[in-house]
């Protein structure tokens, strides 16, 4: 094993409105989609590179209270040094993000946000 854990968090939304008036299926399917208005689940999650996720899901916008909680709850799980990587989210660099990073002791550096040589998700 090495001597730190190496992490990937990001956010994703999911909605049952679909954005995209059509989608793919095998040939000679047709497949329905029923819209649902007001039904969206946003999650974040954090990821090894052998593919052990922890994600936390939140019926409301992804801000920086959340990804406190989220960080904090995050810590649990640690029993070595740790790097998280985020991307150059908003709520990755709000001045109430970072002072609860540095609070904590964690470092925080930001990335392109289309950096895919680092950030993997």
């Amino acid at each position: 094993m090495g001597l730190i854990e190496l992490y990937f968090g990001d956010e994703s939304a999911f909605s049952m409105n679909p954005r995209l008036p059509y989608g793919w299926t095998p040939k000679g399917e047709r497949i329905k989609i029923f819209p649902q208005r007001e039904k969206k689940i946003n999650l974040f999650g954090v990821f090894r590179p052998d593919n052990f996720c922890i994600t936390y899901e939140s019926a409301e916008n992804i801000n920086s209270d959340f990804l406190i909680r989220v960080l904090d709850d995050f810590c649990r799980y640690l029993e070595k040094p740790t790097v998280l990587v985020l991307d150059n989210a908003p709520t990755h660099r709000s001045e109430k993000f970072l002072s609860a990073v540095e609070r904590d002791g964690w470092k925080s550096i930001c990335i392109s946000s289309f950096c895919r040589s680092i950030h993997r998700i």
